[in-house]
């Protein structure tokens, strides 16, 4: 299944509310200030993210501002925990991001569950990010395939898969803790400037 639009849109203020929550979750008002270059008296609340929501412009400055404040490797961290408490706050307040809640979809086949979940969140996302986004099934793997901001520099698109990277670990793990979840950025395409997949594995914990 591939589910895509091409209308560019804003990233939404449901959104951006989520994002800015998991970075005040993970690096704190002071730091997170210092980043957007506000005044330290400026007190900073989900408020902020306005109406219209971020564009992607100022996404990605902040994505450089992570590289430029605490090098790569680091920023990528900072990624994948602000993507963590991402979706603990989209969780929270929009549960229909969450399409397993149901006795009956807990009942399904765990391979028919994470589908059902990937299809459900992949299409949220789609309608509240400034990017387009599919998502397929190849084998034994999922394939979610992002295309991101036009003419972005290979750095911006690592840190930001580790960003969706930490939301798609949240999201699989609390709907089904009893596996690990394999998620990487796949090798062939990590020198785009402005499009990535995903692929996603599972296994048993023992």
């Amino acid at each position: 299944m591939f589910y895509i639009s091409h209308d560019p849109i804003l990233i939404s203020t449901d959104f951006t509310q989520a994002i800015l929550y998991g970075a005040l979750e993970v690096l704190g008002s002071g730091e997170l200030k210092k980043l957007l270059r506000l005044p330290e008296d400026r007190y900073l609340s989900l408020s902020d993210c306005g109406v219209q929501g971020l564009s992607s412009s100022v996404c990605m400055e902040l994505l450089n501002a992570f590289i430029g404040q605490y090098g790569l490797i680091t920023a990528q961290g900072i990624c994948l925990r602000i993507g963590r408490a991402t979706f603990q706050f989209l969780r929270r307040k929009h549960p229909e991001i969450i399409f397993n809640n149901s006795v009956e979809q807990r009942m399904r086949p765990l391979e028919e569950r994470i589908m059902n979940e990937l299809v459900n969140l992949t299409q949220w996302l789609q309608k509240n990010l400034a990017c387009q986004i599919g998502m397929e099934k190849e084998k034994e793997d999922w394939i979610i395939r992002m295309k991101l901001f036009e003419k972005c520099h290979p750095e911006i698109n690592m840190i930001s898969f580790y960003f969706f990277n930490g939301i798609l670990q949240e999201c699989l793990e609390w709907m089904d803790s009893r596996h690990s979840y394999k998620i990487e950025m796949l090798s062939d395409l990590m020198g785009s400037l402005s499009s990535y997949s995903i692929s996603i594995c599972y296994q048993s914990i023992n």
